[in-house]
C-alpha cells in the first residue's frame, strides 16, 4: 500500500473507530489498519512479545506514517489527547503463560 492509499485508511479507520467508540488508541488504529493482528496485541500484552513494533505487518516508516496522521485527524476532529498506560496482562508466578 502506498502512503497516499495509507493516509486514506488511516482517516476511515478513525472515522469507523470514533463510531463505536468516544476515543481512537494508537492500538485501535494499528488493529484497524490490519498492521496488528488481535492476537500478536494480546501476545504484546501477556509479555510474550518484547516490544509491539516487532509483530507489526509495516515496517517502522509506515508506522509513523500512521500514528502522524492520526495525530493530524485527531487535531482537525478536536480530540483530546490523553496518556494511555498499556499495563501488561495476567502476573508472573505460578500458573502464569508469561516467561
Amino acid at each position: 500500500m502506498n502512503n497516499a492509499e495509507l493516509k486514506k485508511k488511516v482517516i476511515a479507520t478513525a472515522s469507523s473507530i470514533l463510531r463505536e467508540k468516544d476515543y481512537i488508541s494508537p492500538v485501535d488504529m494499528l488493529i484497524g489498519t490490519g498492521m496488528l493482528t488481535i492476537k500478536d496485541y494480546e501476545n504484546w500484552r501477556c509479555g510474550r512479545v518484547p516490544y509491539l513494533e516487532k509483530v507489526c505487518q509495516a515496517n517502522l516508516g509506515k508506522l509513523s506514517l500512521v500514528m502522524k496522521e492520526l495525530r493530524s485527524y485527531a487535531q482537525q476532529n478536536n480530540l483530546k489527547p490523553s496518556w494511555t498506560a498499556y499495563d501488561q496482562w495476567g502476573t508472573k508466578g505460578v500458573g502464569s503463560h508469561l516467561p
